[in-house]
């Protein structure tokens, strides 16, 4: 029973995530809970959680790799805002246009 529990664990952190199957074991093995239903209530959190940090770090590498010419960003109460700089907009738009 237990290794169906974790097994379930396992692919909902990977449908969640699309991290690889040992990335999700390996964040699964670090979870401590008293119970599968504190570890079930924990996991899902947690993911969450992760999930979000993972996202604000691609923007910071984004910054960091291109600077103003690609994004602008400011602290939002939520979090980082995104955007697109306007000025690459009509560039975009036209490189898009090209693609099959």
């Amino acid at each position: 029973m237990r290794e169906s529990f974790i097994d379930e664990l396992i692919s909902a952190i990977i449908d969640q995530t699309k991290w690889t199957d040992t990335q999700a074991r390996n964040f699964l093995s670090c979870m401590v809970a008293e119970s599968h239903e504190e570890l079930r209530d924990g996991i899902i959190s947690a993911v969450d959680h992760a999930h979000r940090i993972e996202a604000e770090m691609a923007i910071v590498d984004l910054m960091k790799q291109n600077g103003k010419d690609l994004l602008q960003v400011k602290m939002g109460d939520e979090g980082l805002e995104v955007q697109l700089n306007p000025d690459i907009v009509p560039d975009l738009a036209q490189a898009m246009s090209k693609v099959p």
